[in-house]
């Protein structure tokens, strides 16, 4: 939600879930010094008015490059903007430009050169923020920020992708994927180390002198949900909160990788340089026991504090005289990419037309998200779709058996087409393990059946289950009449991207990434199959 827009000299922010929710303690009587700022709105067509609280002026258009001249803690802007003749001078609402309307004018750097886009779903790039520059964070909408930097003569304010914000004590930050380091604040001499060098489960965390051993080094890897895993080189087990408990003193361990939450680490960059580690599975921090230095001393997880105990040095390392390189997509993570990228593109109707079922309307000025659902033409690929945009307005053929679509076995067939050009587009029926492209997944009888509820209970749970212990990113979940692609595997679960029935809160036909157990698959009478060339 927008809130109006209010002046800032102290402020205490709190960030939950992700979200800006600050707590002002003063007020100063201009917003921010940081004038003029050269930027777009937010949405469509804004109004405008001569004056404050005054009369209708005109209009401002989606991707029209303005300039925003003076800001008030009342919650209005006075906006230069171009008009038929020239441009025009008026006044309109700061909520039609920020996303976030409480917000700190303090700056933070994010310490890597950076694209900057027009819209918070990175359409439109203007231009480049640099790693020393000095930005705001504004606010953020799903994983993508919108910051104010400093350019020649003023001001830009854009999208950045991922999320940076500030906090009392440090920067939500990106690392590069590689080798690391990983020393002490309290003093850099002594690193993370894994106890004895063992490549046990439950091996205890600690820091201890600097030796240079695998045992002390580590692969940060950054994952889909912006989350990192830290994994040991001696042992390739990663740290992890010991059975995800959320208590101050909880024990780090290093533990075979399971996809668990207390597996994972955001990062955060200090104001004074160094990193801070806190644990997706209950919001508290990597810490040195008493933030004393000395070989063996324990290294658990506690609540923010703020003090050098938390505090990290990421030292790039080599092994065996080489940088981390990261590795080739798979032809695998090749075809998860582009059905994600199919069931997440933004787009707005540039007419309102109807759904090819009927019942429902795709309206004109609204953000929808994934390749619209249809089986007129669900033939449609990824670029077919991109070439009938103009930025993010679809501009292609509109009527109710026209308007180009995708539905669930069309869409994971052309993702399949990436890596396969023969791969026919088919329907689900003909996706059962009977056909020649395709074959199952794990050692359960299909015979020439061509109905997964038969299958599962001609097989039962448990040949089931053994069997959807074999997926693999980019394989298929069957059902008669549906197909999801899987893209992540957990121990008892799976994620997957699917092409289904509309949903209001998503603006999109599309689940990605949604969580599915193993016993929901069962009972819902899916089968794991997947193409032949695999």
């Amino acid at each position: 939600m927008r809130r109006w827009l209010k002046s800032v000299t102290m402020l205490v922010l709190i960030m939950l879930c992700m979200k800006w929710q600050p707590s002002v303690l003063a007020k100063a009587t201009t917003v921010t010094s940081k004038l003029p700022i050269t930027t777009y709105t937010l949405d469509g067509r804004v109004d405008t008015y001569g004056s404050v609280n005054g009369s209708y002026s005109g209009y401002i258009e989606s991707y029209d490059r303005c300039e925003i001249l003076k800001m008030n803690d009342s919650g209005w802007v006075k906006v230069r903007y171009p008009v038929s003749n020239g441009y025009k001078t008026a006044y309109t609402y700061s909520k039609f430009f920020f996303e976030n309307v409480d917000f700190l004018e303090s700056t933070i750097q994010l310490g890597k050169n950076m694209s900057v886009y027009i819209k918070s779903d990175l359409s439109g790039k203007i231009g480049t923020v640099y790693a020393t520059d000095e930005v705001i964070a504004v606010g953020n909408d799903g994983s993508n920020t919108q910051i104010i930097y400093p350019v020649s003569g003023g001001y830009k304010m854009g999208w950045i992708r991922g999320i940076y914000y500030n906090e009392a004590d440090g920067v939500v930050t990106e690392i590069e994927d590689g080798y690391y380091q990983i020393k002490s604040a309290i003093n850099g001499e002594y690193v993370l180390d894994v106890y004895g060098g063992n490549r046990d489960n439950f091996a205890n965390v600690q820091i201890y002198q600097n030796c240079a051993t695998m045992n002390q080094a580590y692969l940060i890897l950054r994952q889909s949900d912006g989350y990192y895993m830290i994994q040991a080189l001696h042992s390739n087990k990663v740290l992890d909160v010991y059975g995800g408990l959320k208590e101050n003193g909880t024990n780090v361990i290093q533990y075979e990788k399971n996809g668990g939450d207390n597996q994972l680490w955001k990062i955060y960059r200090t104001a004074d340089g160094y990193y801070r580690f806190q644990s997706k599975g209950n919001g508290k921090f990597l810490d040195v026991y008493a933030g004393i230095a000395e070989n063996e001393n324990n290294v658990h997880i506690w609540e923010n504090n703020g003090t050098v105990a938390q505090k990290f040095e990421l030292a790039p390392v080599t092994v065996d005289g080489q940088a981390y390189q990261k590795p080739e997509v798979s032809v695998r993570e090749k075809v998860v990419s582009y059905l994600n990228e199919c069931a997440t593109v933004a787009w707005q109707p540039q007419y309102s037309f109807t759904h090819w079922s009927g019942g429902r309307t795709w309206w004109s000025g609204t953000t929808y998200y994934g390749i619209p659902y249809s089986q007129y033409t669900r033939r449609t690929t990824l670029e077919q779709f991109k070439q009938n945009m103009s930025g993010t307005t679809y501009i292609g053929p509109s009527g109710r058996s026209t308007y180009l679509g995708s539905d669930c076995s069309s869409a994971v067939s052309m993702a399949y087409r990436t890596v396969n050009e023969a791969f026919p587009i088919t329907a689900t029926y003909y996706m059962f393990p009977k056909y020649s492209y395709m074959k199952q997944v794990g050692n359960y009888y299909a015979g020439a059946l061509t109905s997964s509820s038969q299958i599962c209970a001609q097989n039962g749970r448990n040949t089931m289950y053994e069997a959807y212990r074999n997926l693999q990113p980019g394989d298929l979940l069957l059902q008669t009449e549906h197909v999801m692609m899987v893209t992540e595997v957990g121990q008892d679960y799976v994620k997957v991207t699917h092409q289904t029935t509309f949903s209001s809160a998503l603006s999109s036909t599309w689940r990605v990434n949604e969580k599915w157990s193993y016993s929901s698959l069962f009972n819902n009478n899916y089968i794991p199959v997947t193409m032949k060339e695999w």
